[in-house]
């Protein structure tokens, strides 16, 4: 499959620079059996994709990464810009990035 889980994961490992599973699940903080299940399934969380999209777009553009990602508290998809130091929070409905005041 183009899009299996099991490639966005082994993209986002080649990207990031990580030989191992528990250096990707460090980096995202979720438990290493978290991504062994997710590969099991054929299913990842939203956000996996929305970071593999945002990596492979900036990969060029700035290889020492541009954003950081996380989740918020109520599990909404946030990034970091440390070029411009805004906060952004991914608008499910629309499809965009919005900066948070």
């Amino acid at each position: 499959m183009k899009n299996s889980v099991t490639a966005i994961i082994g993209s986002i490992k080649k990207i990031k620079r990580f030989r191992f599973d528990k250096e990707l699940a460090e980096y995202l903080e979720v438990h290493q059996s978290a991504i062994t299940n997710w590969r099991a399934r054929n299913v990842a969380p939203r956000y996996l994709y929305l970071l593999h999209n945002e990596l492979v777009r900036n990969k060029t553009d700035d290889p020492s990464g541009r954003y950081e990602f996380y989740l918020s508290a109520n599990q909404k998809a946030r990034r970091f810009d440390k070029h411009t130091g805004h906060l952004q929070q991914y608008d499910e409905r629309k499809h965009i990035w919005k900066t948070i005041d």
